[in-house]
């Protein structure tokens, strides 16, 4: 999908992961925070469809401008498509003590092409 300026936060589930164990284990009396958790690279979608492909070594799909798509969609990607909110993660990681280990969707798509072709990364 094209919709050029469009971007949206992406995060790898190990990172997700690092993230819940480092707040469990922060020494804080019980009260409601947020923890924006996101990359440090708000993308387009079509910018992340490429980066797979070539990872793959195959061509992208075609791009389909969202003009196009929209009367296809349904309500719920309507929805999703209308907003473009992006977020900051530097005050989670500085929370935390934190870095991500995969910091955009570029390192998030190589780990996992690897361990789908079972070359696990550290």
């Amino acid at each position: 999908m094209d919709k050029p300026g469009h971007r949206f936060g992406r995060i790898h589930r190990d990172d997700i992961a690092r993230t819940v164990v480092a707040a469990m284990m922060q020494d804080r009396p019980p009260a409601p925070r947020v923890l924006n958790l996101t990359d440090d690279e708000p993308s387009e979608s079509a910018a992340v469809v490429t980066e797979a492909a070539a990872l793959r070594g195959v061509a992208p799909p075609p791009v389909v401008a969202f003009a196009d798509a929209l009367p296809t969609m349904s309500p719920m990607a309507r929805s999703f498509w209308a907003e473009n909110r992006q977020i900051a993660n530097t005050k989670t990681k500085a929370a935390l003590g934190i870095e991500w280990l995969y910091p955009t969707y570029r390192e998030g798509l190589r780990a996992i092409l690897a361990q789908e072709r079972g070359n696990r990364l550290p």
